[in-house]
């Protein structure tokens, strides 16, 4: 999944103010940071305005940098390189903040999102293809087996 759509926990805006939570705007791509959660190398991207807790850290986007841009950028950053080797591993602002990401111009780098974006949805589209012609393989195998040990009948 390239996008954070849903959430378990929910707060109204009374709530957000009351308790004076950051909000991080749409665009915000959004990783873990504290234990084996980081293992996993999950990245996703805000669909709206959110607040979220301290196991999550996340990459706001600036007028530099399109978050299209950011998030593949950090699509191919192995987070874990990030993380110091306790026990619980966690990763830290400043190793983040140090991290050197390439800039072209923004328009060069709605471009590269975009292609990229392209692909992924056909190697989503292949993987698909190829979920279903594993099951009909499954299906072929059976009845091959069945026509062999049982005969026509």
């Amino acid at each position: 999944e390239k996008f954070m759509t849903d959430s378990n926990n929910w707060l109204d805006k009374d709530k957000v103010s009351e308790n004076r939570y950051k909000v991080f705007p749409v665009g915000t791509i959004i990783f873990p940071k504290i234990g084996g959660a980081i293992s996993t190398n999950k990245k996703r991207i805000l669909t709206r305005d959110s607040i979220y807790d301290n196991n999550v850290m996340g990459l706001v986007p600036t007028g530099k940098i399109f978050s299209g841009y950011l998030y593949w950028w950090l699509y191919g950053t192995d987070i874990n390189s990030w993380a110091n080797g306790s026990s619980l591993p966690a990763i830290k602002k400043t190793t983040v903040e140090e991290t050197k990401i390439p800039l072209p111009p923004l328009a060069e780098q709605k471009k590269i999102a975009r292609e990229l974006d392209v692909l992924a949805e056909k190697v989503r589209k292949l993987r698909q293809l190829q979920g279903e012609v594993e099951k009909e393989l499954k299906e072929l195998k059976k009845a091959v087996l069945r026509e062999a040990f049982e005969g026509s009948k």
